[in-house]
C-alpha cells in the first residue's frame, strides 16, 4: 500500500515536471528525494530501455575517450549506469547527495568508489570525463 502511494507521488511528480509545473520535483515530498527511495527501483533504472541505453551511452564514451583513467560520476542514484563505466574506466567514483541510493550504488556496482557530495560545495578534483545523466 505504502509502495503503490510512492509510485503514484513520483508519477505525479514526473508528469508535473515535464510540463514544467515543477520546478524541483522533489522538495514538495517529505524527506525531498529520499522518499522515493523507499520503493525498490523508483527510476526503473534495471528496465530494458535504460540498460540498453546506459550500454550504448558507455560504448560511445569509449569510442570517443577509449579506456579511460578515472570517470567522476556526478548524480549516479542506485548505481546502475556506474556498472556500465566500470567497464570502460580503471576507476570509476560515484556521488550521490541520496545516502540511501549509495547503499544500493555499492551493490550494483561494487568496482566503484562512492561519495556523498553536495555539489553546492564543489568536486574534488579535475577529471578527463565527468558524467551526470
Amino acid at each position: 500500500m505504502v509502495a503503490s502511494a510512492i509510485q503514484r507521488a513520483l508519477k505525479l511528480a514526473k508528469q508535473k515536471y515535464r510540463r514544467g509545473l515543477l520546478v524541483e520535483p522533489f522538495k514538495r515530498y517529505p524527506f525531498g528525494h529520499q522518499f522515493f527511495y523507499l520503493l525498490s527501483d523508483p527510476w526503473n533504472f534495471s528496465g530494458s530501455f535504460e540498460t540498453g541505453r546506459f550500454e550504448r551511452t558507455a560504448s560511445v564514451i569509449e569510442e570517443m575517450f577509449g579506456k579511460l583513467d578515472a570517470i567522476y560520476e556526478l548524480g549516479c542514484g542506485e548505481g546502475h549506469f556506474t556498472s556500465y563505466l566500470t567497464n570502460i574506466s580503471d576507476r570509476v567514483i560515484g556521488c550521490d547527495v541520496s545516502a540511501r541510493a549509495l547503499e544500493r550504488a555499492r551493490a550494483h556496482a561494487p568496482g566503484a568508489e562512492f561519495c556523498r557530495v553536495d555539489l553546492k560545495k564543489g568536486y574534488p578534483r579535475v577529471f578527463r570525463l565527468v558524467e551526470t545523466a
